[in-house]
């Protein structure tokens, strides 16, 4: 190499090497001003961190310069104020979500012109958002989410043509100048959620092209939604206008969105009914229209919804008689459950029907739903038998595990709806240990079964026991008779069962418990008696409500002595250990009824023949 060649090389290094220091300076005088910096602790130059860029949460270039700074959740306190941003240019990448940092944003973020990826989000900035974010023209993702951000949104950050994920939910934000907004063509996901918007519904947002995401749920947005046919907005997904004012009919222009996957509308000002053409939205996986003064009857095209994971029409003031129509909780509907929910809705992981009026007889069918892990049909008016075919609903007949690529699906698509509804604790209302619980998804779905409060008769059928990894059985408040099944104890993830105020007769089995995962049980006002089983897990529960109104009942927790003292110990009396019992005393019985019978034939037979006398009894003592 030419020594002109070294000298140039020689001088780019220096220059570089001189600039990240300058950025690697800068990192520690803000450091310095953070009241909490237990996780920065590699940020040193002495002899064992001489490399910054080994520093934890930076990454640097070949040439040594600082191109990504990433501390989410790092746990660190204070402010930006500190944070010289003029020397590091250099970066691409800024995440600083999910800390503690406070204080107004610096308008000399604007310094960070390479800058890419932006998130704020989930700390504690306040003031407004600087103007000056609009320079950064290279910015694809911004993330100011979960803050204390306040005043309008400025115009400027329109002018980031580049932006494709745009998030400035939960800040206390208010209307922009909509007339000085620019066209953001490259916007994929904009959402504006819970912050201080009024004003209609903003028509420059119709003209983002590429718009697959869009939240404007939790402001105060009123008027009616515009005619969406001759937008751009053909690409939209995911729809949320949740809890604002707006009015006015469902506009018919939704038809037109066959992307959309995810409609929610629920608390507005809604009026004339649910429209028939939500049924030819074909991809639509979840549909919300609560708390609206709807009205009318209930279209039976939602039936075609095939797709469709979740519905909620609760308090929509609809009345019907429906042969054949799809329903939810808290209306006025009757008329009994269709049997085509069982072969039209086959992926339904949730299927809630109660507080109405149905009547008629559950639907074997429904045991069709093979990815259903909660059935909730509890205060109607159903009568009749329990179907023997529940007992073969396949999530609920095996662990509790996500043992199909579909059951991954249906879990996936809750997680995400989770993050989509802005809350960790996402879950489904059901009667859990004796009151409305909303259980969050975090982990996996509460297999339900919920038929309280009805009209049903028989007896609980065997085959319900195969539900091996039902959580949750509830059946109370019925016209239920027979004994309860010895098979019970094959239901060995049961934590909640409550079989209050039927018509039970006979003892309690054994086999209950063995049921080691039961945190709460009602078997209150039926007409058990015997001895309640002793068991660790029983003993555990020692309310006397418990079996209250039983008055053949007695022995712990109640006050009532039994006559026969001897108890039996169930916690290793499962349901086989009860069958094993029956066969050794029926063996026992036949064996001692065998000897008697035997003796005495053998010693008539020797009293009436002479010989026999002779050679069996006489001849041996000689």
């Amino acid at each position: 190499m030419k020594p002109l060649n070294i000298l140039f090389l020689f001088l780019y290094i220096t220059l570089s090497g001189t600039k990240a220091d300058t950025g690697y300076q800068a990192l520690l005088q803000w450091k310095e001003s953070l009241a909490q910096t237990s996780s920065l602790n590699t940020w040193s130059l002495d002899d064992n961190h001489t490399i910054p860029c080994n520093w934890w949460g930076v990454t640097c270039s070949p040439m040594g310069n600082i191109l990504q700074l990433v501390l989410r959740n790092a746990v660190i306190n204070g402010t930006l104020h500190k944070l010289n941003m003029s020397s590091l240019y250099t970066l691409t990448r800024l995440d600083l979500s999910s800390n503690f940092l406070h204080g107004p944003i610096p308008p000399t973020i604007s310094a960070l012109s390479n800058l890419r990826f932006l998130d704020l989000g989930n700390n504690k900035f306040d003031g407004v958002i600087p103007p000056e974010l609009g320079s950064l023209s290279e910015l694809l993702d911004l993330r100011l989410y979960n803050n204390s951000l306040v005043g309008p949104i400025p115009f400027q950050i329109s002018k980031l043509q580049k932006v494709q994920y745009f998030d400035l939910g939960d800040n206390h934000l208010e209307n922009p100048d909509y007339s000085r907004l620019s066209v953001m063509q490259s916007v994929v996901h904009l959402s504006l959620y819970r912050n201080n918007l009024t004003l209609e519904f903003p028509l420059v947002i119709l003209k983002f092209a590429n718009l697959t995401y869009l939240d404007l749920s939790e402001n105060q947005s009123t008027g009616s939604i515009p005619d969406l046919s001759a937008t751009n907005l053909i690409h939209l997904k995911h729809l949320n206008l949740s809890y604002n004012n707006f009015n006015g009919k469902i506009p018919a222009s939704l038809r037109n969105l066959s992307w959309l996957r995810d409609l929610r509308m629920g608390s507005n000002n809604f009026c004339d009914g649910i429209p028939d053409f939500l049924g030819s939205i074909s991809e639509l996986e979840r549909l919300e229209l609560f708390a609206n003064p709807l009205g009318g009857s209930l279209p039976s095209s939602l039936g075609q919804l095939q797709a469709l994971r979740h519905i909620n029409l609760h308090g929509v003031r609809i009345k019907s008689t429906i042969p054949e129509e799809l329903s939810l909780a808290g209306n006025k509907l009757s008329g009994e459950i269709p049997t085509w929910i069982g072969r039209k809705m086959p992926f339904l992981a949730v299927l809630r029907l109660r507080s109405n009026s149905f009547h008629g007889e559950i639907s074997s069918q429904l045991a069709q739903l093979k990815f259903l892990h909660v059935l909730d049909l509890s205060e109607n008016k159903l009568a009749g038998n329990i179907p023997q075919a529940l007992g073969s609903m396949v999530s609920m007949s095996k662990n509790n595990q996500l043992q199909s690529t579909r059951d991954f699906d249906i879990y996936n698509y809750f997680w995400k709806m989770s993050r989509y509804h802005h809350s960790s604790n996402f879950g489904i209302l059901i009667k859990w240990k004796g009151n409305d619980s909303n259980i969050p998804l975090k982990s996996g779905f509460v297999t339900t079964i919920d038929l309280a409060s009805n009209h049903l008769s028989g007896i609980i059928p065997k085959e319900t026991t195969n539900l091996s990894s039902l959580v949750v059985l509830n059946l109370a408040n019925n016209s239920i008779g027979g004994s309860i099944t010895d098979m019970i104890g094959n239901m060995k993830q049961l934590e909640s069962l409550d079989l209050s105020m039927n018509r039970l007769t006979g003892t309690i089995p054994l086999s209950l418990g063995s049921l080691n995962f039961l945190e709460w049980l009602n078997l209150s006002y039926n007409n058990l008696s015997g001895t309640i089983p002793m068991s660790p897990q029983l003993q555990t529960l020692d309310d006397p409500s418990i079996y209250a109104g039983n008055l053949g009942l007695c022995g712990f927790p109640l006050g009532q002595i039994c006559s026969n003292s001897e108890t039996v110990d169930s916690d290793n009396y499962g349901p086989h250990n009860e069958k094993l019992g029956f066969h050794f005393w029926v063996l026992l019985d036949s064996s001692i009824l065998g000897f008697v019978l035997g003796f005495w034939v053998f010693f008539g037979v020797v009293a009436l023949i002479k010989s026999w006398r002779f050679r069996y009894l006489i001849l041996p003592f000689y």
